[in-house]
């Protein structure tokens, strides 16, 4: 019997949470609505603005964002895998590059070392010359480690011409090994380039763990593996500048400052992978791209206000309902069902007090400058009735509405103390 008490108590008060939780969160529809609309207008107004002063500056060039943002997906998903054969043919040149070196260390040994005795070598404390033989043993030794290697090297080379379909070995003559060696080093690059965008990532979540962090010692790990990744990234950008300097196109070099700017990953994949060409497009442009940005969030927030039309329009037709509703079904009950009647009144007026929130916050919407929509008939942009209720109204109203909610908080409290 008491546990059914306890059950039944907490039921009480977990029905009351999320009743409180409901008129919350229906209260706040007005806001959210209000905000996200005046948000979206001021947004459009704005960046609108800076795309017509960025045009006039560009007058002779078509900024056709949509197009640009196409062509660089199309681009980007072209170079997203490297052939298969190309990696072969990288792995091919490496082979005749070690194979080279290995050879060049083979022919550096001469014929055999003789050992030469005269007779005056042969006396009791002469060693016979064992100083000699030990330098001819380890130089035999070292010969015989160089040929294994080159062996083996030739063993990987043939093996790469039979996978790639060679029938004469490449030459630093050939077009094909000079065009694979160039490929090659930009793929040095581009793997530096990676590295460096891997440590600037982990930073960045590194600096967002530190703002959401709530205790000192997370914190003081946070930091010192954020001042351990500066270390790493002053490093890794230190090789990509010395690369950058050297390939063809040559990339521009980076300061650690600017390279912490790159949010995006499209940034670094227009670095690593521009090329004479692709650094002339419009797209691969810093400021064109900024703009870009900036024009599809006005799309963006052109969709919104579309859809905050609607929502609008849909709270405006409810409150208006659920008023009519509720003083309809009041007003039979009173020949009928006179208590129920007066609960059902009470109900009236504190929705009625909620509603009107609504319809002044639903005026203020109406008469934004940016608003798109119609506004609905019984109601307009300068209706004195509405206009008249200020916030500091608003702001009583929410506040009468927390008292008799804090006043069934504290009977229900009460009811399970009992």
């Amino acid at each position: 019997m008491a546990l059914d008490l306890k059950i039944s108590k907490l039921v009480n008060f977990l029905d009351l949470h999320f009743d409180q939780w409901d008129m919350d969160k229906y209260l706040e529809l007005s806001r959210f609505i209000f905000n996200n609309y005046k948000q979206a207008v001021t947004l459009i107004d704005d960046f609108t603005k800076e795309l017509d002063a960025y045009h006039l500056s560009f007058p002779d060039q078509a900024m056709d964002f949509k197009t640009w943002v196409t062509k660089e997906l199309a681009y980007l998903e072209s170079i997203a895998s490297e052939p298969a054969r190309n990696a072969l043919a990288v792995d091919y040149v490496e082979a005749l590059e070690k194979l080279n070196t290995y050879q060049q260390q083979f022919d550096s040994f001469g014929t055999d070392k003789f050992l030469t005795y005269l007779p005056s070598s042969f006396t009791p404390d002469s060693g016979l010359s064992v100083a000699a033989s030990q330098s001819t043993k380890q130089a035999q030794a070292a010969w015989h480690a160089v040929e294994r290697r080159l062996q083996i090297q030739i063993n990987i080379v043939e093996d790469l011409e039979t996978c790639l379909d060679i029938s004469e070995r490449w030459t630093p003559g050939y077009s094909d090994y000079r065009e694979t060696l160039e490929y090659s080093q930009r793929w040095k690059f581009i793997r530096v380039v990676e590295d460096l965008e891997g440590l600037v990532v982990q930073r960045l979540f590194e600096l967002s763990k530190a703002n959401l962090s709530s205790t000192s010692t997370n914190l003081i790990q946070i930091s010192r593996a954020i001042v351990k990744r500066s270390g790493a990234i002053c490093t890794a950008l230190d090789k990509y500048n010395k690369l950058a300097v050297v390939q063809n196109p040559q990339r521009p070099t980076l300061q650690y400052s600017e390279i912490l700017s790159y949010a995006a990953l499209g940034e670094f994949d227009i670095l690593k992978h521009s090329r004479h060409d692709i650094l002339t497009k419009p797209w691969s442009n810093t400021m064109h791209r900024q703009m870009g940005v900036k024009y599809f969030k006005i799309l963006r927030a052109c969709e919104e206000i579309t859809r905050l039309n609607v929502e609008t329009r849909r709270l405006h037709a409810w409150i208006d309902a659920e008023d009519s509703d509720i003083k309809h079904v009041a007003t039979e009950l009173e020949l009928t069902n006179p208590p129920l009647a007066s609960e059902i009144w009470r109900l009236y007026h504190r929705q009625r007090r909620v509603n009107d929130v609504h319809h002044v916050r639903l005026n203020r919407i109406y008469s934004l400058e940016g608003f798109t929509s119609c506004v609905p008939s019984d109601v307009t942009a300068t209706d004195d009735s509405l206009d008249s209720v200020d916030e500091v109204s608003v702001e009583m109203i929410e506040d009468e509405l927390e008292g008799d909610e804090a006043a069934r908080f504290d009977l229900c409290i009460q009811q399970m103390s009992l």
